[in-house]
């Protein structure tokens, strides 16, 4: 079977206007079909491209798929734009891949990303695809997550666009990890600056200053949990600006097979503090403390 032939023999999962696919059973199929990498690429390229041609079609013309390399891309923009966007796309990747030195997966097909020009659509795309604790984020660009994740953005600008595209895309890339959220941050982070120059790292008496009358041991704990990216207070920058500091420190020192050892052995239950001082010989905690104390 094709890959459109086997996501049309599972079932569409929850209700709501636009399709979500059983991509577990998808999944399944596909591994029974053939045990070879490339038809796996193949298959679930296929299956996408279908998911998201029934996405097009939901929202209506002058929606339209279209596909390269590595992307399958959804957009109301005109032919020639699109052709910018595709291309644009597959540099971002090939230079996320560079600035993460080789320590992220391959996907398991081609990425679906939909670009939308109406704000309320956007949002309404969104609403159907809620976050896990239900609320739904003011944001520019989303990777959606899930067992086959797919992008979507709206942002009228297009350096914006780029800039929030490059960033979700190495979420994406960095997803089969399972990393701990400040880890996940940091490392997008410097691939955002290494891509597109974005957010140059910089640490100073103020932001030292800051740090130190902010974190707590409770606010610490949301940090390592990742609660903290969500702060509506100063806690969301500071924790932006804590990961890149710790990443920074931690692997400055370490060779490209300890940092991709420490990414591979990095846990969310524990924050990466085990992964740290197996792999790296450092205690996250010490690091941590000495920062805020000294």
């Amino acid at each position: 079977m094709t890959g459109e032939q086997i996501l049309r023999t599972v079932d569409r999962v929850r209700k709501g206007e636009f399709p979500h696919y059983d991509w577990d059973a998808v999944a399944d199929r596909v591994e029974r079909q053939t045990d070879d990498p490339h038809e796996h690429f193949r298959l679930y390229s296929q299956a996408a491209k279908a998911w998201m041609t029934d996405v097009a079609s939901v929202l209506g013309r002058p929606y339209i798929v279209r596909e390269s390399e590595a992307f399958i891309l959804v957009s109301s923009d005109t032919l020639e734009m699109i052709e910018q966007h595709l291309a644009a796309l597959e540099r971002m990747l090939d230079s996320i891949y560079e600035g993460l030195d080789g320590a992220a997966y391959q996907f398991y097909g081609k990425m679906p990303v939909v670009l939308f020009h109406e704000h309320q659509r956007f949002y309404e795309y969104l609403s159907d695809h809620p976050g896990p604790d239900g609320e739904l984020r003011m944001v520019h660009a989303v990777n959606m997550g899930g067992w086959y994740p797919q992008i979507i953005a709206f942002a009228p600008e297009i350096n914006e666009l780029r800039a929030a595209l490059c960033h979700e895309t190495c979420h994406a890339v960095l997803a089969p990890y399972e990393l701990p959220a400040w880890i996940d941050e940091a490392l997008t982070q410097e691939v955002e600056h290494h891509v597109i120059g974005k957010t140059p790292y910089e640490l100073n008496p103020e932001w030292i200053k800051r740090h130190r009358a902010y974190w707590t041991p409770e606010r610490i704990e949301g940090f390592w949990a990742g609660d903290s990216f969500w702060y509506p207070d100063d806690g969301s920058e500071l924790s932006y600006h804590l990961a890149r500091f710790l990443l920074r420190g931690l692997t400055q020192d370490a060779t490209l097979e300890e940092r991709t050892a420490f990414l591979h052995a990095a846990s969310r239950e524990d924050g990466g503090r085990q992964a740290a001082e197996d792999v790296l010989g450092i205690s996250l905690d010490e690091a941590l403390d000495h920062f805020l104390k000294n």
